[in-house]
């Protein structure tokens, strides 16, 4: 086994020793390979609080190292998952592993269907120290099979957001038992109703969840409420989604707009920080938060159709590169 293998797989045996990084990231900058620039660039991002100064040109180095030489830190892992089932199956929109990203220097981010985690959740929880981990299009009929993978109690975050789960499902993932170490969990926009979310707060499963993002969830009061009193600040909502404004009392819709402090009505429509949200005093109103940005693949190139960044800053979809195939 080459050297730089055997750091990958001490990383990934003990991910939350840092140390072990920095000796890679030593022995990296010894054999003049950039990657060692990389993992301290990305150590020391994972460490600055945000609207730091610095974290600006560090964020800036890290998207000209990723433009550089992603494809050929991807290359071992393509190479890998087309000596499998999965060969062919990296793809950004249609594949059933669409994408990974770094952190702290190593993969931690895995976006993939639900097939996938079925199938061969060895292979691509081996592929780093997997941390974060996005479902695209989760159904109630997939959600046994990832609540069963004994792979999902290494990771921190888990993000179902936009799926068709509905709320039998939702009970299902609750009461997984590898989920115990899970910190957050984000549910906006899926199907898995109040009775849903009732299930993951109160599962004993999760005793460690500190955050639970629900925007786009029309969240009743009473729930509103418990949920606040298990996670406090941690538990994030749009309270304006599903009110019809009109049928609102003017104590309660001063009541709502005290949610936001930047928020007001104007001629029938919702303003945040003084921009048009484009939403009616009757319609659903969306958080600042649910913003949209641009995604650049690794070679470059921006992605036509962006899509929301919540849990990883930064997605760099795994392009390989040319020749190694």
């Amino acid at each position: 086994m080459l050297r730089s293998e055997l750091f990958e797989q001490a990383v990934c045996d003990d991910p939350d020793n840092l140390e072990l990084r920095l000796m890679f990231a030593d022995w990296c900058e010894e054999q003049g390979d950039s990657r060692g620039e990389f993992v301290r660039l990305q150590l020391a991002l994972d460490s600055l609080p945000e609207g730091h100064l610095w974290r600006f040109d560090y964020l800036e180095r890290e998207r000209e190292l990723l433009k550089e030489h992603a494809g050929r830190w991807n290359a071992p892992l393509h190479r890998r998952i087309n000596q499998t089932a999965l060969k062919g199956a990296v793809r950004s929109r249609r594949g059933m592993v669409r994408s990974w990203s770094y952190r702290r220097g190593f993969v931690e981010c895995l976006r993939v269907e639900p097939l996938a985690i079925d199938l061969h959740a060895e292979l691509l929880f081996s592929l780093g120290p997997i941390r974060h981990l996005r479902i695209v299009g989760l159904i109630t009929d997939w959600a046994a099979g990832v609540a069963s993978c004994s792979r999902m109690e290494q990771l921190r975050s888990l993000d179902i957001s936009c799926s068709e789960l509905d709320t039998e499902g939702a009970a299902v993932l609750a009461g997984s038992r590898y989920l115990h170490q899970l910190h957050t969990l984000d549910v906006s926009c899926s199907e898995i109703g109040t009775a849903g979310i009732s299930s993951f707060l109160e599962s004993p499963g999760l005793d460690e969840l500190k955050t639970l993002i629900a925007y786009g969830m029309v969240i009743p009061g009473a729930l509103a409420q418990q949920a606040r009193e298990r996670l406090g600040d941690g538990f994030r909502f749009n309270p304006h989604a599903g009110l019809d404004w009109d049928e609102l009392p003017e104590a309660e819709r001063r009541s709502v707009l005290s949610f936001d402090e930047d928020a007001y009505f104007e001629n029938g429509k919702l303003f945040v920080d003084g921009e048009d949200s484009e939403q009616t005093e009757s319609g659903v109103a969306y958080d600042e938060e649910w913003n949209l940005d641009e995604r650049i693949f690794a070679d470059g190139t921006e992605n036509s159709e962006p899509e929301d960044r919540r849990f990883e800053d930064r997605f760099e979809f795994p392009e390989e590169e040319e020749g190694y195939y």
